[in-house]
């Protein structure tokens, strides 16, 4: 089992705060997989992290990741095609484990990563709901 948190750190105060917080809800728990920070893009002017430097979003992810591997966990990060070619700094970031979104029949993301999201309206039985799936690469 893993874990992820949807971001919405606009600093790197907020980033480690948010990294700090799952902490607290993790507790003790043991963990097989990664802790994810997702940022996503939510466009409008509205959102607050509309209009987040890419700079400040890659300092965001290395310093929510800090905050986690410091804790004793694994961290990793949650990308969209777009942000991982258009808004990381992916030399930053290349120490981290890489969980990345292709919706498609073959991941489509050109730099190497771990776990990959295919679908978002998969079927689970006993699951009454449409669910994200999702392919781990083990070497």
């Amino acid at each position: 089992m893993g874990a992820y948190f949807f971001s919405q750190a606009i600093s790197e105060d907020e980033a480690e705060a948010e990294a700090k917080f799952v902490l607290d809800l993790l507790g003790d728990r043991k963990l097989d997989l990664p802790v994810f920070f997702d940022w996503e893009r939510i466009s409008g002017d509205t959102a607050r992290t509309d209009g987040l430097d890419n700079e400040t979003l890659t300092a965001c992810a290395v310093k929510f990741c800090q905050t986690i591997e410091s804790a004793g966990f694994d961290a990793g990060v949650y990308i969209y095609n777009d942000t991982g070619y258009y808004g990381y700094d992916l030399a930053q970031l290349e120490d981290y484990t890489f969980w990345c979104v292709g919706i498609s029949t073959y991941p489509c993301f050109y730099y190497a990563h771990e776990f990959w999201q295919y679908s978002f309206k998969g079927t689970v039985p006993g699951i009454n709901a449409d669910c994200d799936l999702n392919m781990m690469f083990e070497k």
